[in-house]
């Protein structure tokens, strides 16, 4: 066919892709935001999970995109969604057997934990080592104060070797 001037020339002009508002999902929790993001012509692109201490459990803490912004139909996002608070630390007590004083003051600070002095006792560890230590060979969280006690050998008084009942 052939376009003479007598031909009408019908154009469309295209307004680009079609563009949607962002939503905003931030404080929602995941399993309504993620919905809430796909129906909007989203694509969930990634869901984070991150330690907060201020957003609760399995809500939205952030997203990718601003909420309000026009995008494409299809874009991609992401979400991060909280973990709940981060917990603390676990670290173990360690032996502190045979050592002194500063032993295991470097020993206990060199995991996170801290020395208070319980003084000295009698014991049959030798002189200025650790006698004891409380708590004992358990899990605890970092920052946790260890009782050191330090032997000032055996009490002369009570620890007399017993002989063999002769006279």
């Amino acid at each position: 066919a052939k376009v003479t001037s007598e031909t009408e020339i019908i154009m469309y002009v295209s307004k680009g892709s079609e563009k949607i508002e962002v939503p905003n999902v931030e404080g929602d929790k995941v399993t309504s935001a993620e919905k809430e993001l796909v129906d909007a012509g989203l694509v969930l692109e990634k869901t984070i999970y991150e330690y907060d201490d201020e957003v609760a459990k399995d809500k939205v803490v952030s997203q990718s995109i601003t909420p309000g912004k026009k995008v494409d139909k299809g874009t991609k996002i992401t979400i991060v969604v909280s973990k709940g608070e981060k917990p603390e630390e676990q670290v173990s007590v360690p032996n502190l057997s045979g050592l002194t004083l500063q032993g295991a003051k470097a020993l206990l600070e060199s995991k996170g934990l801290l020395l208070v002095d319980g003084g000295e006792e009698y014991s049959e560890e030798a002189i200025g080592k650790v006698s004891r230590w409380e708590p004992v060979g358990t899990s605890v969280p970092k920052g946790t104060k260890i009782t050191v006690w330090i032997s000032k050998g055996l009490d002369e008084a009570t620890d007399i070797p017993v002989g063999d009942g002769e006279v």
